[in-house]
C-alpha cells in the first residue's frame, strides 16, 4: 500500500468539530462554523453547505427525497433553510439517508444525525472541555482524554458480549468518562453541550393497512430511485423479508444493481441466505453474485484499520477489506427496519425494568447497564403511558439499531459508505402506525404487501422457506406462538 493511500485512510470519512484550531490527525477540509467553531471533515467526506441571512445548514453525508428522487444534497438544503428549527426538525422526517446536519442560526448552534444514528455525533460532556466528533476514539485523541478506570466497564469492552454485540456501546456511554453519544430522536444544543429529545411529540394514530402499504411502497421506491440517480448501488439480497423488499424496490433499476451476498464464516451454499437467493435471481434473469472474503487482510490496511478504532470488530474486518478492494465506488443499500422491535424481540410482553432489557441484551451481569436501562425507562415513561409508544419498539430503535445496529457502518467508512434505504422517521412511523400483528412474525402482511405492489414477481420463492417459517404459521392462528414467546420472556 502506498504512503498516500494509507495516510487516506486515517479516520476515512470522519469529522471534528471543535471551538478552536487543533492538529487534525487526518487529511482533511477545514470550515469556519459561526465565527466560534471550526469543523474539520475528511477529505472523502461529501460535505454541502447552504446560507440564508443569518441561517447556515451544514450537511455531512447525504440526504435522499422520494417525492423529487433527482434533487441532489445542495437542493434539498434549500429546500430546508427557510425553516425554524423545530419545524426544520419534523420537516426532515421525510427523507432517507446516513447524516449529520450542523443548523446554525445566529449564535445558537444544534446537531442532529439521522433517524438510528448511523452516521454518529459524539460529544464532550466534560465541564470546560468542549468537542464533537464521528467516533469517540477521535475526539478522545485530540482533546487527550484517557479511557475509563472504571472496572466493570473496561470488563464489558473485553467480553464476549461486546464482541456478540459486534463491539458497541450500551446506550450513550463509551470507553471515555468524558464522552456521550447523541442517540436517536434527541438534537445536541452546543452552546449548553446538552442533548434534548425532538420526538415522538404525538401519539401515533392506527391507520389502515391499505393506505400504509400503498404509502411505504411510494416512499421505499422512490429513495431507491433517488440512491440510485446518484450512485452505483449494491444490494445484498438473503432469504429474509428486508433484502426482498430492496429487490422488489430496485425493479426500474435492475439492470445497474449488483445483487450479492457475503459467504462467510460456517454459511454453506445449502443455507436458505444462499440458496433462495441464488433460485430467485435466477428466476428473475439476474446475475446473484457470491462474494467470499479472503481471511488474508492486507498488513497496511490492518494496522490503519486498528489504528482508527483499536475496538473494531476483529470478525468484520476480512469482509470490510474485501469491500475495499472490489466496491470502494459502490453504495451498498443493506436492509433494516427501527420498526422491527416485535419481531426482533418475539413479544411486546416483557417487564418494565432495566434489567429485563438488560437480560434481552445479553448484558444483565454489568451493573452499569441494569442501571443504564432503568434510568433509560424512567425517562421514557411519558412515551409509553401518555402517546401509547411500545417500550420494545422503542427499545429496538434506540437502543439496539443505534449501537449494534450501525456499528458495522461505522467501522466500515474506512472502506465504503453504506446507506440504510428504511432510515427515514416518517417511514418508520409509518410502520408502527399499523396493528403491530400486521409487521409481525411469520406472515408480515404490510411487508408482503409492500413487495406485491412494487414488483410481485420475486415473491415466486416464499420469504425464510423451511420448517420453523411453516410451524410459526400454523402456531400464529391458534394463539399458541405468541403463548411461546410469551413463556420465554417472562
Amino acid at each position: 500500500m502506498k504512503k498516500e493511500e494509507f495516510e487516506r485512510l486515517k479516520y476515512r470519512n470522519q469529522y471534528l468539530l471543535t471551538p478552536s484550531s487543533i492538529e487534525c490527525p487526518f487529511l482533511h477540509n477545514r470550515f469556519n462554523v459561526g465565527g466560534e467553531y471550526v469543523l474539520y471533515t475528511h477529505k472523502d467526506l461529501i460535505v454541502n453547505s447552504v446560507e440564508q441571512e443569518d441561517v447556515t445548514l451544514i450537511l455531512l453525508g447525504d440526504l435522499f427525497d422520494y417525492i423529487s428522487p433527482k434533487k441532489n444534497n445542495e437542493e434539498i438544503l434549500n429546500d430546508l433553510i427557510d425553516y425554524e428549527f423545530d419545524s426544520f426538525l419534523e420537516v426532515i422526517g421525510r427523507y432517507t439517508g446516513r447524516y449529520v446536519i450542523i443548523y446554525l442560526n445566529g449564535d445558537k448552534l444544534n446537531l442532529v444525525h439521522d433517524p438510528i444514528a448511523s452516521r454518529k455525533i459524539y460529544y464532550c460532556n466534560s465541564q470546560g472541555d468542549v468537542g464533537m466528533a464521528s467516533q469517540p476514539h477521535l475526539l478522545a485523541k485530540v482533546l487527550g482524554f484517557r479511557k475509563t478506570n472504571k472496572p466493570e466497564l473496561l470488563n464489558y469492552y473485553s467480553s464476549q458480549e461486546f464482541v456478540r454485540l459486534s463491539n458497541a456501546n450500551i446506550g450513550d456511554i463509551t470507553l471515555y468518562d468524558e464522552i456521550r453519544q447523541l442517540m436517536p430522536n434527541h438534537f445536541l444544543e452546543v452552546n449548553g453541550m446538552k442533548a434534548f429529545r425532538y420526538w415522538p411529540k404525538t401519539k401515533i394514530e392506527r391507520r389502515s393497512i391499505k393506505e400504509v402499504t400503498i404509502e411505504c411502497a411510494k416512499m421505499i421506491e422512490g429513495y431507491m430511485e433517488s440512491i440510485s440517480n446518484r450512485y452505483e448501488v449494491m444490494i445484498p439480497v438473503t432469504a429474509g423479508k428486508d433484502s426482498r423488499i430492496l429487490l422488489a424496490a430496485s425493479k426500474r433499476f435492475k439492470k445497474k444493481v449488483y445483487y450479492y451476498v457475503n459467504k462467510s464464516g460456517d454459511l454453506t451454499d445449502n443455507n436458505a441466505d444462499i440458496s433462495v437467493p441464488r433460485r430467485l435471481l435466477a428466476d428473475l434473469n439476474l446475475d446473484f453474485n457470491i462474494q467470499v472474503p479472503s481471511s488474508e487482510v492486507d498488513d497496511e490496511f490492518k494496522k490503519i484499520y486498528f489504528y482508527n478504532n483499536e475496538y473494531a470488530s476483529t470478525e468484520f474486518l476480512p469482509i470490510i477489506y474485501n469491500y475495499y478492494g472490489k466496491f470502494r465506488n459502490k453504495v451498498n443499500l443493506p436492509g433494516n427496519m427501527a420498526a422491527g422491535g416485535l419481531e426482533f424481540y418475539k413479544s411486546k410482553r416483557i417487564k418494565n425494568t432495566g434489567r429485563r432489557l438488560a437480560q434481552l441484551n445479553h448484558v444483565d451481569h454489568y451493573l452499569f447497564a441494569n442501571n443504564y436501562y432503568d434510568n433509560w425507562i424512567a425517562e421514557r415513561q411519558y412515551l409509553f403511558q401518555t402517546l401509547k409508544f411500545e417500550m420494545i419498539d422503542l427499545f429496538y430503535w434506540e437502543e439496539r439499531l443505534a449501537n449494534w445496529g450501525t456499528q458495522f457502518q461505522a467501522e466500515k467508512d474506512i472502506a465504503q459508505e453504506e446507506i440504510n434505504l428504511f432510515n427515514s422517521r416518517n417511514l418508520i412511523a409509518l410502520f408502527l402506525s399499523v396493528n403491530p400483528k400486521y409487521i409481525a412474525i411469520p406472515f408480515f402482511k404490510l411487508q408482503i404487501g409492500i413487495i406485491k405492489l412494487l414488483w410481485p414477481e420475486v415473491l415466486k420463492i416464499p420469504i425464510n422457506p423451511g420448517f420453523r417459517t411453516s410451524l410459526q404459521k400454523i402456531l400464529k392462528p391458534i394463539g399458541l406462538l405468541d403463548a411461546y414467546y410469551r413463556l420465554k420472556h417472562r
